[in-house]
C-alpha cells in the first residue's frame, strides 16, 4: 500500500501541513484535485495551509489508496480539552481554597513552583467543572 506522511512545517512564516510521499503519478493526480493543495518548488513537496487543512477530507481522498500517517501532526484541540479556545471562553471561574496555596508555602516551594501548581490545579478543577456541566 502507498504511504503518505503529514508533517507540520513553516513556509514564508506560515504554518503548513507538509505532505511527504514517494513519487507516484496517481498520488500526484489526487493531490492536484484537492482544494487548497499547493506545490512548493523550494521544498519540492505538496503542502496545505494549516488553517485551511481538513484532515477528515484528506483521509476520504486517500481511503483505500494510501496509508496516511499523521502522528507528527499536532491535531486541532477538541472542545473538551482545557487548552481549547472554546473551552477557555466557557470555563467557570474557579477559586481554589486559600489553604492550598498556604500549604505549598509551608512546604517551602519556590514562588514559581507555587504559581505553576496553582495554575495547573485550576485547569484541572475547571476541566471537571466544565465536564460536569455538559
Amino acid at each position: 500500500m502507498k504511504y503518505l506522511q503529514l508533517l507540520p512545517c513553516t513556509l514564508r512564516d506560515e504554518i503548513i501541513v507538509h505532505v511527504i510521499f514517494d513519487y507516484d503519478q496517481d498520488l500526484i493526480n489526487r493531490m492536484r484535485l484537492i482544494e487548497g493543495a499547493q506545490w512548493s518548488a523550494s521544498l519540492k513537496t505538496w503542502y496545505f495551509n494549516r488553517r485551511a487543512f481538513n484532515l477528515n477530507s484528506f483521509f476520504k481522498k486517500f481511503k483505500g489508496i494510501a496509508f496516511v500517517d499523521y502522528s507528527k501532526l499536532n491535531p486541532t484541540p477538541l472542545v473538551s480539552e482545557p487548552n481549547s479556545t472554546i473551552f477557555k471562553a466557557q470555563q467557570p471561574n474557579i477559586q481554589l481554597p486559600s489553604s492550598y496555596q498556604e500549604l505549598l508555602e509551608l512546604k517551602r516551594y519556590s514562588p514559581n513552583t507555587i504559581k505553576t501548581y496553582v495554575s495547573e490545579f485550576k485547569k484541572f478543577c475547571s476541566f471537571y467543572a466544565y465536564s460536569d456541566s455538559r
